[in-house]
């Protein structure tokens, strides 16, 4: 068996002949396990092409350097987006697998989340769009390597996890590909190289004599070589640039030998073995529990009846609770779906399962209905708009839930990611530091202008600075807000520039 592999591996191209790809001389090779040689056969299919996917590794962390080097927000953010999805096409149709037409949404959410990234300022924002950017680009790959159509969530979650933990295993592929490169390279290829390299040793400096030469000709551009040399070639730049381009390269190279070694098992196991008596014993209490505290929240939330404890206002019984009720719904959620994917099919589970659906569905508008009125009292904060945001979408997902009771072959996965999506890219490009800054100075009494204003120049990014340029008065605290904003926007240049700084920078 270990020889066909090997066999097989020096058929995809391999750089020099006679030299086994698997080391069948290795000590204790004969307890190898069949995995392992899968993977190494795997491995040495990309390590047999390493000119192909050595050099776009190489190109992918030089693009990855000149993009993003101390540059989270700027026009070039979105663009790398977009050059890592034509990347990764390129790299899959090499490999001859075909890009499916549903993936393209996945690859769509991403760039317009990363767009996003350009018309804002907000740091929490920036972080998500990038955690975003990554978790899609991941799905976008498993879908186009595997059979996922009857992927679950925790298939997927799990599958995530896998390849991410199987492309770290691989980076020192990197490194021991490189040397298999350059100790069985043919000799002509072997010249070629140098001879590029040696052309590049000596044209750099001739390149930095010459623009120092032109730099004494012309002011404006000794100005932009002096900021080049400050920025670039001072040592703990050159440190931080080396770094990142390896972090790049080496990245990269892994991720594609992760996706090549293809170990995850694309099969979907039924896992509904356990008998449904015990969720019903324990669902029919906690749906009991719910029915009582939806009839509370029917009498006295929303119809306003009843008689409260005493010493409790209507006005202060609504404005508390709202976190309680979002874990709980969370926790529905989940509970839900454990018990679909574990216990066997039941009628009368099903029927307390949805019981337990339409109890959240309650329990979101409670929630949701408390917030609003904590906001009228107290204003918006990015805080409560998030969990606002994140109700909403949650009700829809319930849908999904909802549906799956009776319809276990509902794509219960693409539905939520369809729905976070949407949700996240309606979230990202409404600039909620503008939303916040615009409902709380529209809602600004005399009573409470102070505190309002204190809040918006102190807590919120450049995205406000029109609203807060509006407010009249106060203007030590606005004036202490634009000095922070210059000092965060003072070094954009072309690469960097965002649209939100530059707005902001004009007041």
């Amino acid at each position: 068996m270990e020889d066909n592999n090997i066999q097989k591996a020096e058929e995809i191209k391999p750089l020099e002949e006679n030299v086994p790809l698997i080391d069948v001389k290795a000590p204790n090779h004969e307890f190898v396990s069949e995995g392992e040689k899968k993977r190494r056969a795997c491995l040495a299919g990309i390590r047999g092409d390493y000119e192909f996917y050595g050099f776009f590794s190489i190109l992918f962390g030089l693009v990855y350097t000149i993009f993003l080097y101390e540059n989270p927000y700027g026009i070039t953010y979105p663009l790398f987006v977009i050059g890592l999805f034509v990347f990764a096409v390129f790299v899959m149709r090499h490999k001859g697998v075909e890009v499916k037409r549903n993936a393209w949404f996945v690859a769509g959410a991403a760039v317009f989340i990363s767009l996003s990234s350009f018309f804002t300022a907000n740091g929490i924002i920036f972080t998500f769009n990038k955690w975003a950017v990554v978790l899609l680009s991941v799905i976008f790959v498993l879908h186009q390597i595997y059979d996922d159509k009857r992927w679950n969530i925790g298939k997927y979650m799990g599958a995530i996890v896998t390849y991410l933990l199987s492309s770290c295993c691989c980076i020192g592929c990197a490194f021991s590909h490189l040397y298999y490169y350059f100790k069985n390279v043919k000799s002509k290829r072997m010249k070629t190289l140098g001879m590029v390299l040696l052309g590049i040793i000596i044209g750099v400096p001739m390149v930095i004599i010459l623009a120092v030469l032109l730099s004494e000709a012309d002011m404006v551009f000794k100005n932009m070589f002096d900021q080049f040399l400050e920025n670039y070639l001072n040592p703990w730049s050159m440190i931080k640039i080396i770094f990142k381009m390896g972090v790049g390269t080496v990245g990269i190279y892994s991720l594609i030998c992760g996706a090549a070694i293809r170990n995850i098992n694309e099969e979907v196991k039924d896992k509904r073995n356990a008998q449904p008596v015990a969720a019903i014993s324990c669902m029919v209490i906690i749906a009991a529990v719910y029915l009582i505290f939806s009839g509370v929240q029917i009498i006295y939330l929303f119809l306003g009846r009843g008689t409260l404890p005493e010493g409790i206002t209507y006005s202060s019984y609504a404005r508390q609770g709202f976190f309680q009720l979002l874990a709980v719904a969370v926790i529905n959620l989940i509970m839900v779906l454990c018990c679909i994917k574990y216990f066997k099919k039941s009628r009368i589970l099903n029927g307390i399962l949805l019981i337990i659906c339409l109890c959240t569905y309650i329990m979101i508008g409670s929630a949701v209905y408390r917030m609003l009125l904590y906001v009228g009292q107290y204003q918006l904060t990015f805080l409560r708009i998030f969990v606002l945001w994140f109700l909403a979408m949650l009700s829809v997902l319930m849908i999904g839930v909802t549906v799956i009771i009776y319809r276990n072959e509902f794509p219960l996965f693409k539905h939520c990611l369809i729905t976070i999506a949407v949700f996240y890219l309606i979230f990202a490009w409404m600039r909620p530091d503008y939303v916040i800054a615009s409902y709380n100075v529209a809602h600004m009494t005399a009573e409470n202008e102070y505190e309002t204003v204190n809040y918006l120049t102190g807590h919120l990014s450049a995205d406000a600075a029109s609203v807060i340029n509006g407010i009249e008065g106060n203007e030590s605290m606005k004036e202490s807000y634009f000095n922070r904003i210059w000092w965060q926007g003072r070094m954009m240049t072309f690469k960097s520039y965002n649209l939100s700084y530059g707005k902001a920078l004009k007041y």
